[in-house]
């Protein structure tokens, strides 16, 4: 357990019921770091570190130290390399698993692509505060939801889906999440040994996986099954949210939803599949569950940045009648956007029922 000042537990908390854990960014991927059991950290630290840096600085001597975590500074993308390549197994006996803090906060693109195509030993999950990361194609690129347990699953999500691909992954951290003050549940730590030993049974066991299937098996691509099979008209719709943007499209939906029950209309939405990418570059892989959701759609609609993009690559790999694109970044996206871009879509596929009361 992390001791540190945030954390907190109350004489209410049951028994049984893990304790909270509260505190800022750093403290929240201090916390999944340690719950991940990381070997080693590769730190950006400068004269303004950043709120991760802080945090591991912060926790270097009473934490990381005696569980055996190495700690080094990041001097160049040429020194990092034979670190993730070929680490040291050191006392877990196995490749690590590793942490990586970018510090800069623009143009780092081309310096993220090479680090994402990297041949990993050990999972390894890279942090970086670069939004323009976020659309980088055929990499596991996560961008989470602003909030302390977004960051905690995505960090998760990150290591599953590196171990599987055997190349690093790397979580957004977007501005809003600079000043982050969050709870999260507190989980047991895990041994470097230890985590170290499951990646190495699990990479003997199967060989690495393409980065869409490892994103699918980590759950950053998902699809979401509607409550309704098909619309009146017997279409079945899908929308594609890309990073952190399913929660707000959902509500989105709702009041569109509600606007058409006061218009008359059966509630189009009912029968909306929402697919959820965290990783907003990778395509689903074919034969995947959620490849089977779009090939079996007659409408789809793709919501965020890069839309355009996104709706040539799904086009070419599951071919749909009809693809719909709403340019929308999840960075600075509003409510009101949401609503008014999936309002388009809906009701443009509804109008027919809108104009045919019998067909409601």
């Amino acid at each position: 357990m992390l001791p540190t000042a945030e954390h907190r537990t109350t004489p209410e908390t049951a028994p049984d019921e893990a304790p909270l854990v509260v505190g800022d960014l750093g403290v929240v991927v201090l916390r999944a770091l340690l719950e991940n059991g990381v070997g080693y950290v590769v730190s950006s630290w400068r004269d303004r570190p950043t709120p991760i840096d802080a945090a591991i600085d912060d926790a270097r001597e009473r934490i990381l130290v005696p569980r055996g975590v190495v700690l080094r500074r990041l001097r160049s993308l040429a020194a990092l390399e034979p670190i993730i390549a070929a680490p040291s197994g050191g006392i877990t006996g196995h490749p690590p698993r590793g942490a990586v803090v970018f510090a800069g906060r623009r143009g780092l693109r081309p310096a993220l692509e090479q680090f994402l195509a990297i041949a990993a030993s050990g999972g390894i999950v890279g942090f970086c505060f670069d939004d323009d990361a976020a659309r980088i194609e055929d990499a596991l690129v996560i961008d989470p939801e602003p909030t302390a347990v977004g960051i905690a699953r995505a960090i998760d999500a990150a290591f599953v889906a590196s171990v599987a691909a055997g190349r690093p992954a790397l979580v957004v951290i977007r501005e809003r999440a600079l000043g982050l003050r969050g709870a999260i549940r507190v989980r047991a730590d895990r041994s470097p040994v230890e985590a170290a030993e499951l990646d190495a049974h699990q990479r003997s066991e199967a060989p690495h996986a393409t980065v869409a299937e490892a994103a699918e098996a980590a759950g950053l691509v998902a699809a979401h099954r509607a409550i309704a099979a098909t619309t009146p008209a017997g279409e079945r719709p899908v929308l594609v949210v890309s990073g952190p943007l399913r929660q707000a499209a959902e509500r989105a939906l709702a009041q569109v939803s509600a606007s058409l029950v006061a218009a008359g209309a059966t509630p189009w939405t009912d029968a909306v599949a929402v697919v959820d990418a965290r990783a907003p570059g990778v395509v689903p892989a074919a034969g995947g569950a959620v490849a089977a959701v779009l090939a079996d759609s007659t409408a789809v609609c793709v919501l965020g940045a890069r839309a355009a993009r996104v709706a040539e690559r799904i086009a070419s790999a599951v071919p749909h009648p009809r693809v719909t694109v709403q340019p929308v970044d999840p960075g600075t996206a509003r409510g009101e956007q949401l609503v008014g871009a999936i309002a388009a879509w809906v009701l443009e596929r509804a109008a027919d029922e809108l104009d045919d009361p019998a067909r409601a």
